[in-house]
């Protein structure tokens, strides 16, 4: 118990009575001393609970609002003081697993299999396919997160970084080697089938596929577009990714046409879910009223402001 309260008071940055108080409860001085001495029990997650407590759970827990501490067995065996410290893996674990992983990708596999020193015996087709696929990787993960966060994110390739930190006016853009512009290339593509899957969602799409969906869902739909939109014309006109689309348009790319014909989809896109939001908005009153009205008094409700409406 002495080394799981060390690791827990520096992971967690509590005060030594939280941990009093955690070790002194019968349950999880159970779990934990069950984790100790049963050989096929292989996990032991401490994490702060939703009322502030220290908690146990032999298993990772569903969801957890603050970051967590995972104690796995390397094998199944007996913890002991003798073999503790070799016998476990021990590590934190973040409230957001998206982003944590996405930091594991950037410092840790994006940088072990982009160190040159660490390809010095592969040949260079390997190596470089090793890179790609990371950097694939990573930039998955990046556009997934954004879809939880419900943001249309746009990931950028490696070399943006170095392109953002350039002298514009000394860039020789004709001198990028085959891989660097086919890196730039591969993004361009998954930009485009990002954008296109935005403009390319139906607002009828409920009704043909055989669902009931009240008013609001097509309000819902324009304002979730508008807001996609925007955010994906904000991410393009950002330096790094204006400096990628120079790169393109410079060195005489086939994908400098597809890209520019993605910033007037965007904008045309934008300008459209603009006007549709600005002339829904006085029918969200009605419509709100509409759906907590009984089925029974809609038509009266109707007629009546036909009426009024005919009156004035």
């Amino acid at each position: 118990m002495a080394f799981l309260q060390s690791l827990s008071l520096m992971f967690f940055c509590i005060k030594p009575d939280k941990w009093t108080k955690f070790s002194g409860t019968e349950e999880n001085k159970n779990l934990v001393m069950n984790f100790f001495n049963t050989e096929d029990i292989m996990i032991l997650v401490l994490y702060i609970n939703n009322a502030g407590l220290l908690t146990a759970s032999l298993g990772f827990p569903a969801s957890v609002k603050t970051k967590g501490v995972y104690f796995v067995k390397k094998k199944m065996v007996r913890i002991t003081p003798e073999n503790i410290r070799d016998s476990l893996s021990v590590g934190d674990i973040s409230n957001s697993p998206v982003e944590q992983l996405l930091t594991v990708l950037e410092e840790v596999v994006c940088t072990l299999f982009t160190n040159t020193d660490n390809m010095t015996t592969w040949p260079q087709v390997v190596s470089e396919d090793v890179v790609k696929h990371a950097q694939q990787l990573k930039n998955d993960v990046f556009v997934f997160g954004g879809q939880l966060k419900g943001k249309a994110l746009l990931a950028l390739p490696k070399i943006a970084d170095d392109l953002e930190d350039s002298d514009e006016e000394s860039d020789r853009y004709d001198s990028f080697d085959g891989a660097t512009l086919h890196a730039i290339e591969s993004v361009v593509i998954d930009w485009t089938h990002q954008v296109k899957d935005v403009l390319n969602k139906d607002s009828a799409q409920a009704l043909l596929d055989g669902l009931n969906p009240l008013p609001r869902e097509e309000i819902d739909f324009w304002d979730l577009r508008l807001k996609d939109l925007k955010c994906l014309h904000e991410q393009l006109w950002m330096p790094k990714a204006r400096k990628i689309s120079e790169v393109l348009e410079k060195s005489k790319s086939s994908y400098w046409p597809a890209l520019k014909s993605l910033y007037y989809d965007i904008r045309a896109g934008l300008e459209e879910a603009s006007d549709i939001v600005l002339y829904l908005i006085p029918l969200k009153s009605l419509i709100d009223e509409l759906e907590q009205t009984e089925y029974s008094e809609v038509s009266r409700i109707t007629l009546g402001k036909g009426q009024k409406c005919g009156n004035n």
